[in-house]
């Protein structure tokens, strides 16, 4: 696990009950992938903003209508203010205007390392929130969330209803 503490990253994650989130607000509902991303973009923003840096975003291929809808998200937020920022503040820290989608073949060490890390701070938010877990976290995933918990950035770290 050495490897994960000395990683020079901060981690952000989003996690979201979709049907939670549904059953709280049925007639007004926010679509997954534009709520998750602009929460997430946000953060991350707010961050980037604080050590005068920008970023590009570099997505896993899901499918094609999934990607769409990313790619819609992205462009939304870059172009109309919202109540997570301006457009403008979007441009600034993500100047690039399309997102650099992978696949996994393309073999990213990047995307597999946020995978590894991705699943696993997913299960210890639903475990710190409370709700039943859809697998308990192994040996493997206990060490992980060790190894990074100093990277993560805690701010606004829930389970988004």
């Amino acid at each position: 696990m050495d490897f994960f503490e000395n990683l020079p990253a901060k981690i952000f994650t989003v996690v979201i009950d979709k049907k939670e989130h549904i059953d709280r607000h049925p007639t007004d509902t926010w679509d997954a992938y534009s709520y998750s991303l602009a929460v997430l973009l946000w953060r991350i923003r707010g961050w980037l903003n604080s050590q005068g840096a920008t970023a590009d975003i570099v997505p896993e291929c899901r499918g094609q209508r999934e990607d769409n809808e990313l790619l819609a998200a992205y462009v939304e937020l870059r172009t109309a203010d919202s109540y997570y920022g301006t457009a403008e503040q979007y441009r600034q820290a993500f100047p690039a205007e399309r997102l650099l989608f992978r696949k996994k073949e393309h073999n990213v060490a990047g995307l597999q390392l946020a995978d590894l890390i991705a699943a696993e701070q997913k299960s210890l938010t639903i475990k710190e929130s409370g709700k039943p877990e859809p697998r308990r976290i192994g040996r493997f995933g206990q060490a992980l969330n060790k190894a990074v918990k100093g990277k993560v950035n805690r701010y606004g770290r829930y389970l988004l209803e």
